[in-house]
Formats: C-alpha cells, structure tokens, sequence
C-alpha cells in the first residue's frame, strides 16, 4: 500500500481514503500478520508527517524572525526619513528667513551705497567750484598787484626827473597810499592761499575718509551677496532632501503596512497547514491503532 501525496486542504480527504483502504483490508481474509505492511506505511507517513512539519515550522521561524527585522527596519527608518524631513523643513524656513533677511541688507546697502556715491560727487562738485573761485580770485589779485606795480614803477621814475629839473611835488602821499595798497593785496593772496589750503586738506581728508567707507560698504554688499548665493544653493538642496526624505517615509509606510500583510497571509497559511496536518497525523495514528487492535485480537 503506498501513501498518497498530501498536499495543504487535502488532509482530511487523504484521512478518509487511508481508513477506507484499512477497513477495506479488514474485510477480507488475510494471514496471520497481514497488517504489518499497511501499519509500517502509516507509521513511515507520521514519520514524514513530523519530520515536514518540523521542517517547516523551522523554516516558518526564519521567516518570522526576517519578518520581525523587515517590519521594525522600515519603521525605523520612516521614522528617522520622517526626522530627516522635519529637520530640513526646518532648515528650509531658517534659510528662508536668512535669505529674505539678505535681500533686505543688500538692498539697504546698495541704497547707503548710492547714497555716499552721491555725497562724494557733490564734495567733488563743490571742491571744484571752490578750486575754480580761488582761481579767479588769484588772477584777479595777481592782475592788481602787477597793476600797482607799474603803477609804483610809473610814479617812481617820474619823481627822479622832476627831481632833476628840482620842481618836485609832494608825491610821498601817492607813493604810500600805492604800497599799503600792494601790501594788501599781498595779504589777500596769502589768505587766499591759506584758505584754500585749509579747503583742500580738508576735502582730501573727507574724500579719503568717505572713500574707505564706500569701499567697506561695497566689500560688506559683496559677501552679502556671496552668502545669499550660498543660501539660496543651500534653500534648493533643504528642499530636495526634504521632498525625498518625505517621500521616501511615504514609501517605507507603505512598504511596511505591505510587508505585515504579506507576512500576516503566511502566518495564517501555516496555522491552517500546521492544522491540517495535525488532524492528519490524528487520523493515521488512530488507524494505526485500530490495526494493531484487529492484529493483536486476530492473534488471540
């Protein structure tokens, strides 16, 4: 008698077709110790029953255990993406923020730049007009000196011929008032001259002055610049790891509640095997029982 093939959903049926062929044998007349082939068969499918079952029960643990570990290492990491993401949301409204904050300084900066820009032109301006107005003072002072001089040149060689011919009139009086004359005027240009001296230093010392703040400006408006070319690069990458990072839990989430459905039909597959071979092996123990019954009662 050779064991059928049992397969999962075929065990009570293979259970009733075993008990069907031992009453079958029971029902006709055999030697003594006919049963011992049909009870050796049954015991050697217990045998397979039990060995398949531990065989499966072992490799059913496996999987359970790579279960377990594949549910717990997609949570853990939907939960670290989902960490991963909420720090670079984060980081996204600080760069925002940082970024908005540049704008503004550039553009107050460049406004302040502007401004000194301005400033300088109207110093330049007006240090011309001033410079242009010396000039002209200078020249005219010049041209009044050179003026009295012939003047004074004109008077003196008059007086040494009248001098001569010994009808000298009063000239001192002329002569004096021509010199104070002189002597102002050469102290209208010495104060001219000192005057814009004074003007040009101090322009100089305010032009270099609004020059080096100009230059602090402009280099303060460069690595505002530079840092906002940075940030916006840094907005783009908080965005694309946030994107991922969300996606990516969105993924594991699904692949978890997948993964636990999957393991959880496998779980019940194997209950319901697991069952059935119980039942099975319940069955073939207790036909083998009842053999060796009819056996032992054919031998008394």
């Amino acid at each position: 008698l050779l064991a059928p093939a049992l397969v999962p959903g075929q065990m009570k049926l293979g259970s009733a077709l075993l008990l069907c062929c031992v009453w079958t044998t029971l029902a006709e007349p055999e030697p003594e110790g006919r049963f011992s082939l049909v009870i050796s068969t049954l015991e050697e499918i217990v045998k397979n029953i039990d060995s398949e079952s531990k065989r499966e029960t072992a490799a059913f643990t496996q999987f359970k255990a790579w279960c377990s570990a594949e549910i717990e290492g997609l949570s853990s990491g939907s939960v670290k993406a989902k960490e991963n993401s909420e720090k670079a949301f984060v980081q996204l409204r600080e760069l925002t923020a940082s970024i908005s904050a540049l704008e503004t300084g550039i553009a107050s900066l460049e406004g302040d730049v502007k401004d000194l820009q301005d400033t300088q032109d109207q110093m330049s301006n007006i240090r011309e007009e001033e410079a242009s107005k010396y000039n002209e003072e200078v020249d005219l002072n010049a041209e009044s000196a050179r003026t009295v001089d012939k003047a004074l040149s004109k008077i003196g060689a008059k007086s040494s011929f009248l001098q001569r011919q010994s009808l000298e009139p009063d000239s001192g009086y002329v002569m004096g008032l021509l010199r104070g004359i002189k002597e102002k005027l050469n102290q209208t240009r010495s104060e001219l001259d000192q005057t814009e001296e004074a003007k040009r230093k101090t322009h100089s010392s305010l032009f270099k002055a609004k020059k080096e703040q100009l230059s602090l400006l402009q280099a303060e408006v460069l690595e505002k610049t530079r840092l906002l070319q940075q940030a916006k690069v840094q907005l783009v990458e908080a965005q694309r790891i946030h994107d991922e990072e969300q996606e990516s839990g969105k993924e594991m989430i699904r692949m978890q509640a997948e993964t636990k459905e999957k393991c959880d039909a496998k779980d019940g597959e194997y209950k319901l095997r697991q069952d059935d071979k119980k039942k099975e092996r319940e069955a073939i123990v207790e036909a083998v029982s009842l053999l060796k019954q009819e056996e032992a009662g054919g031998e008394n």
